[in-house]
Order: C-alpha cells, then structure tokens, then sequence
C-alpha cells in the first residue's frame, strides 16, 4: 500500500512535472517569440536609426546649401547695391549731359540767329550795291547821251566855222565868235568826259564791290543752310562762324607775307590774331585756298 501511495504520488510528480516542462515549454515558446519581436524591433530600430542618420545628413546638407544660398543673396545684394549706386552715378552724369545739350542747343539757336542775321545783312548790302550800281549806269549813261549832244553841237560849229572862213574876211567877227563856241564846246567835252571816265571807275569799283558782296552773300546764304541742316539733325551741333573778309584782312595785316606760317599746293596758312568774331577775341589759324 505504502509502494503503491509513493508510486502514485510519484505519478503525481511526474504529472506534475510534465505539467511544469509543459508550461516552461510554453514558456520558452513565448520566450523564443518575445526574443524574436525584440530582435525584429531592434532591427526596426536600426533602420529608424539609419533613416535618421540619413535624414540628418540631409539636413546638414540643406543646412549648408542654404548657408551657401544665403552668402549668394548677400553677394547679389551687394551687387545690386553696387549696380543701383553705378546707375545713380550714370543718372547724375546723364542729367549733367543733359544740361550740357540744353546749353548747346541754345548756342546753336543763338548762333542760328546771328548767322541768320548775317545773312541778311549780306542780301541787304547786295541790293543796296546794286541799287548803286543801277543809278550809276543811269548817270554814265545820261553822260554818254550829254557827250554825245556835245560832240553832235561840236560837229555843227566846225561845220560853221568851215563856211564862215570860206565867206572871206566880212564874216570874220562870226567865225571868231564860232571859234569860241568850238573852244567851249571841246572843253565842254573834255570835261564830261573826264566825268564820265570818273562815273566809270565808280561803276567798276561798285561792280567789284557788288561781286564781293554778292560772294559773301553766296557764302553766308550757304553756311546758314548747313547750320540750319546740322541744327536740325542734332539739334545742339555748334554750327561755323561766319566772318568778313574785313574782319580777316585785318586780323592777317591783309594777308601780309608775315603772317605766312604755311604753304602747299592748294593753299596758303596765316595766323589770324584778334578776330572779335571768335570767343574772347581769341587768334586761329585761316587756310586761304589759292
């Protein structure tokens, strides 16, 4: 009884035993499995960890990408400061340009008029000449006509006096007489016809005067075209001076052999001094072609 109390407590043991190899099994199943969730979560975890690495870095890289841009808009900014400075110094000088323009388009409005004027002065000398010119033909003539009345009133005292002499001496109180009238009337003659050769030389004097007022005319008629033309096309181009030849024959000593400072073979340099023309009556070099 006692063997078969111990071998069923034995058996009971043993049941117990296999009870607890059961559990510790079980135990060790859900050990195993505990284990390989804790390795799937460590391996989840070092993927994480990488992931963050990985993003860090991309974090540092945008990071310097951005410090990079940033020194780049610092630069351009400076760059832009620098342009804007430039193109306010380019305006400054623009405006000063423009100032300068505005003065000398009213040098050429001014230099416009005075040539203008010149010009017509020039026109108004030459009609005037030729109003001289005309009356003196007019008076040449009519001395011309007066000489040749004379001469004609001459042709019939000789003849007079021809007839008178022939009639013997009771006409010789007449023929004196007619001699006298023929004496007169050949002074008379001389006289206009030193008149007359005085008239001439006026008129030729004229004519020449009239020839060079006429080129002047020509001339200053020309330069204000072109200053007119160039004003119009520039509107601020400094246009030539117009001067005299008074003006020049006085500034060379009437271009004298001293004022000579060049020659070649189409023309002949002086050196003009105080021209009042030029600024402050200043002196220039004149090219006179030959």
């Amino acid at each position: 009884s006692q063997a078969n109390a111990e071998a069923a407590q034995a058996n009971t043991e043993m049941v117990q035993a296999k009870a607890e190899a059961a559990h510790a099994n079980n135990e060790l199943v859900q050990a195993k499995s505990e284990a390989s969730q804790a390795k799937a979560e460590a391996a989840q975890a070092n993927n994480e960890m990488v992931q963050a690495k990985s993003e860090a870095a991309q974090a540092k890289a945008e990071a310097a990408q951005a410090n990079t841009e940033m020194m780049q808009a610092k630069t351009e900014a400076a760059h832009a400061n620098k342009e804007m400075v430039q193109a306010r110094s380019e305006a400054s000088q623009a405006n000063a340009e423009a100032s300068q323009a505005n003065a000398e388009a009213a040098q050429v409005r001014k230099d416009l008029a005075h040539a203008s004027m010149r010009a017509r002065s020039d026109a108004q000398t030459v009609q005037s000449l030729q109003e001289r010119v005309s009356a003196a033909d007019t008076m040449v003539a009519k001395l011309h006509g007066e000489v040749a009345t004379t001469a004609h009133s001459m042709e019939v005292l000789r003849q007079e006096h021809a007839a008178s002499i022939a009639t013997g001496s009771r006409q010789a109180g007449e023929a004196a007489e007619l001699t006298r009238l023929l004496e007169s009337a050949n002074a008379t003659i001389t006289q206009r016809d030193e008149a007359a050769t005085l008239w001439q030389a006026e008129v030729d004097g004229l004519r020449g005067e009239l020839r060079v007022a006429t080129e002047q005319q020509q001339v200053s008629e020309a330069l204000l075209h072109s200053v007119q033309i160039e004003a119009a096309r520039t509107g601020h181009q400094a246009p030539p001076l117009i001067l005299g030849r008074a003006e020049l024959e006085a500034a060379t000593d009437g271009f004298a052999n001293e004022a000579i400072i060049g020659m070649g073979g189409f023309a002949t340099v002086f050196i003009a001094s105080s021209l009042p023309s030029l600024p402050n009556a200043g002196a220039c070099a004149l090219k006179r072609l030959t």
